[in-house]
């Protein structure tokens, strides 16, 4: 094809003087193929896909496609930067190296899908270029996550106001929920909107008071204890005394002795000593006594006492909840930005305005060529690949009738090869039908002539 021609035609005497070209600019001759160019030009169509054999045939859209790989170049190096201002920003925390290292990794992914976005729209005619707004809603998407980052940074300090007032309103309402469930006498809150707030601070002077009341029982069951021992056993001792008087001693021979009655009494006494220890009693009573003394001082000194330790749980319990509060978060940022983006109408349209702005810049390498159109070079990269695509089939029409020539010329191999065979095995079997014709012959003779002379 002429397209695929390598031999550079004969020069053409230019009469108007080579145009210099700028920065990424090549002189344009009338000799086709154009003369090759190196340099950083050349790098930058080569990183959109740009292949230089075909651009030698419109050298005039060197410097366009040129420009097109700056502008995918700086797309990548945008989301290279808004990587490390966003791991800067979240994730403060991170050495330096590696959030170099995922930014560089960054630009190298955006850089690759941006390259891939541009090449594959090479060539595309007019009447294909609604094959390109699948790309352009691939490269807003892409655009919109490059682009929240610097967003974030842009209004920082709106957002770091916004984080510390809803922080503080947080606090606040905890502070206000605690206090509230807490009462300053010690007294359990058992509201529904309390459950979890309780701190169960120890020496309020609630519960110094129903331990009070709960040791006044314990007093009056241990008193009580001891009466009714003390009482049974005076009962008991009234009856000794009653009888065992002398006067009730009865003459046993030669002396006079108690009554079987005042034994039996005493055993009894014995006995019901013996079964209620009466010191544990005593000792019982004497310490829940000592207990209802305690806790008398306590209940004088509970409320300044318990009024510290509850101030002290409170802050404790504060603080706590302070520190759980995110204040740097990725999520916790962009909805501070979201408050402060739709406060007023103003900040919204400046929201609204800088990620337009972003977007368009980060969507620019596929916006480029959609405002473009398609170029010489599009055309002419179109025409070489219908020739490739011709060469290909016509390719293919050759390895196809030199397949049949061959699959043709080995059946008429293989063929000849059979009738041979057929032949030879032919050959063989009559061999072998004289053979055994030979041999029948001559063991017909041998047996005729031994019948023979066995006759003679």
């Amino acid at each position: 094809m002429a397209t695929d021609a390598t031999v550079r035609p004969v020069s053409y005497e230019d009469p108007v003087p080579p145009r210099a070209g700028g920065a990424f600019g090549d002189d344009d001759r009338l000799a086709r193929p154009a003369p090759r160019r190196r340099g950083p030009a050349s790098w930058m169509r080569r990183l959109i896909g740009v292949r230089e054999d075909v651009m030698d045939w419109e050298p005039e859209d060197r410097t366009k496609y040129a420009w097109f790989g700056v502008i995918v170049f700086n797309t990548a190096l945008q989301g290279g930067i808004s990587m490390a201002v966003a791991l800067s920003t979240v994730r403060s925390e991170l050495p330096t190296a590696a959030k170099v290292l995922i930014a560089v990794v960054w630009f190298w992914i955006v850089l690759g899908l941006d390259s891939w976005l541009v090449s594959s729209t090479h060539g595309v005619s007019r009447a294909r270029l609604l094959a390109l707004l699948p790309r352009l809603m691939l490269s807003v998407l892409l655009s919109l996550f490059v682009a929240e980052p610097l967003l974030l940074q842009i209004f920082d300090k709106e957002i770091k106001h916004q984080i510390a007032a809803v922080n503080l309103s947080s606090e606040q309402a905890y502070a206000g929920q605690i206090v509230r469930c807490n009462p300053t006498d010690g007294t359990v809150n058992t509201a529904a909107d309390c459950l979890g707030f309780q701190l169960h601070v120890a020496g309020s002077p609630t519960e110094v008071q129903r331990q009070i009341a709960s040791n006044a029982a314990d007093v009056t069951v241990a008193q009580k204890s001891v009466d009714d021992f003390n009482a049974a056993l005076n009962v008991k001792l009234k009856d000794e005394q009653k009888e065992c008087a002398p006067e009730r001693w009865i003459r046993r021979g030669a002396y006079w002795d108690t009554t079987t009655t005042c034994e039996n009494i005493r055993k009894d006494i014995v006995a019901f000593r013996a079964g209620t220890d009466i010191n544990a009693l005593n000792a019982r009573l004497k310490s829940v006594k000592d207990t209802a003394a305690t806790l008398a001082t306590q209940e004088r000194t509970a409320g300044s006492a318990y009024q510290a330790a509850r101030q002290s749980a409170l802050d404790k319990a504060i603080a706590d909840h302070t520190a759980t509060l995110d204040s740097g978060g990725l999520l916790t940022r962009a909805d501070a930005l979201s408050v402060v983006a739709w406060s007023t109408w103003y900040a919204g349209f400046v929201t609204i305005l800088i990620h337009l702005i972003l977007v368009v810049v980060d969507a620019m390498p596929v916006l480029a060529k959609l405002m473009s159109g398609p170029t010489r070079y599009d055309r002419a990269l179109a025409r070489r690949q219908t020739a490739n695509q011709e060469l290909h089939l016509l390719h293919l029409d050759v390895e196809k009738v030199c397949a049949h020539a061959g699959y043709e010329f080995e059946k008429h191999v293989r063929t000849q090869r059979a009738e041979t065979g057929k032949r030879r095995v032919d050959h063989d079997l009559r061999l072998q039908e004289a053979e055994l014709a030979h041999q029948f012959r001559a063991e017909l003779d041998a047996r005729t002539e031994r019948i023979l002379r066995s006759r003679s």
